[in-house]
């Protein structure tokens, strides 16, 4: 577990040898973090992480879909933990869609979905919805109705990280050359204003977006450690800000981070820390 507050200029990191490879991670309304982990070849541990303790505990066991690790996502919607993959040699595209009964400690089956390309891109949640996209199609589900919506797609060629604020929902490029936002009321796109700077015209960034104190974020990173930046946008002024900070944040790369407050015991009492970033 890694952590980062640009604004604070503080950063943590934390080892969980005794816990399987993390595949998803996501964070409910009441600061609880949970992750699924590869228990085996055929099923994925539910953990939640106790913050007084600073330890994992397995809440739930649930089979393994078939597929791609890249493909297993845990999201937090309208009150409800759901599982959602797409099963490997999957000719139709299906999405899997399962919601955790925390009372009765099942999953249950919710509708799928049929996709004609894959999104590749991790679950959206915004405003008590669920949205799936990618380059060519985006849908949205509706958790009190059990549907899926088509909604209009980004004009982008390659989406490489997303993250939503509100009813807004944000999408990079992979070299962070054109960001895009999403109002999910309107079903419209519009473009954001690039970064501008000299030395982003000839540097290649892998962007990862994170939201901290209901602002968007975007940590750039790049091998070289005096160009890896933190970025977070000016809504009134329409531009980008870079953070004054030396945070290095190693290996962030795969997975979108999450946002929690983070109690860390043995680390320094009482400290919290936010954008948290679990793998």
């Amino acid at each position: 577990m890694q952590g980062i507050n640009p604004g604070l200029g503080k950063s943590f990191s934390r080892r969980f040898p005794e816990i399987p490879p993390i595949v998803s991670a996501t964070v409910t309304s009441d600061n609880d973090i949970y992750v699924l982990a590869e228990k085996s070849q055929d099923q994925m541990s539910l953990l939640l992480y106790n913050q007084i303790k600073g330890v994992w505990e397995q809440e739930s066991l649930i089979e393994k879909i078939s597929g791609d690790r890249r493909e297993h996502h845990l999201s937090y919607v309208d009150g409800h933990l759901y599982y959602i993959a797409c099963p490997c040699n999957n000719v139709l595209q299906t999405y899997v869609l399962k919601k955790y009964d925390r009372y009765t400690n099942e999953w249950q089956d919710c509708s799928g979905l049929k996709v004609k390309t894959d999104p590749s891109q991790e679950p959206i949640v915004s405003c008590g919805f669920l949205y799936l996209v990618n380059e060519t199609e985006m849908h949205c589900y509706d958790p009190k109705k059990d549907r899926w919506f088509k909604r209009s797609p980004p004009t982008c060629n390659l989406l490489w990280t997303t993250v939503a604020i509100g009813n807004e929902i944000y999408c990079s490029d992979m070299d962070f050359t054109k960001v895009l936002v999403y109002n999910t009321e309107t079903d419209r796109w519009q473009d954001l204003p690039p970064w501008e700077s000299s030395e982003a015209e000839d540097t290649f960034y892998s962007p990862s977006f994170f939201v901290l104190e209901n602002q968007l974020h975007v940590y750039l990173d790049i091998e070289e450690p005096e160009f890896k930046h933190v970025l977070v946008y000016d809504r009134c002024e329409g531009n980008w800000r870079q953070l004054n900070t030396s945070i290095s944040v190693s290996g962030w790369e795969g997975g979108r981070p999450v946002h929690a407050r983070i109690y860390l015991p043995g680390l320094k009492a009482n400290t919290h820390v936010g954008g948290t970033r679990v793998r």
